[in-house]
């Protein structure tokens, strides 16, 4: 499997078991082949992409449960970096996109 992101530790585990970690791009990617690629890289995940606080979609294993109205606007713009935090399951993900 060609991996599109990889996540790099920087804190934890915390007292809920959870992690933090900053994300590295192997490749420039859209949200839309972002979303694709945390389905394929870690399809037993479940958690929320985040764009802003009120732009995000839920997730559970490789489907999306909800999406906020706004997400979809920023499906083709590109990512600028991310970071994640999350545990054994869980994971979120909190986007930045490029200008």
């Amino acid at each position: 499997m060609n991996k599109k992101f990889s996540l790099i530790y920087t804190g934890g585990p915390y007292g809920d078991e959870t992690s933090s970690y900053d994300g590295y791009l192997n490749q420039p990617l859209t949200v839309r082949e972002f979303i694709d690629a945390v389905f394929e890289q870690h399809p037993d995940e479940w958690g929320r992409i985040r764009i802003f606080d009120d732009t995000y979609l839920d997730y559970r294993y490789d489907e999306i449960e909800f999406i906020s109205s706004q997400f979809n606007e920023y499906l083709g713009k590109k990512i600028k970096s991310f970071t994640a935090h999350g545990g054994w399951t869980l994971m979120d993900y909190s986007l930045t996109l490029e200008d």
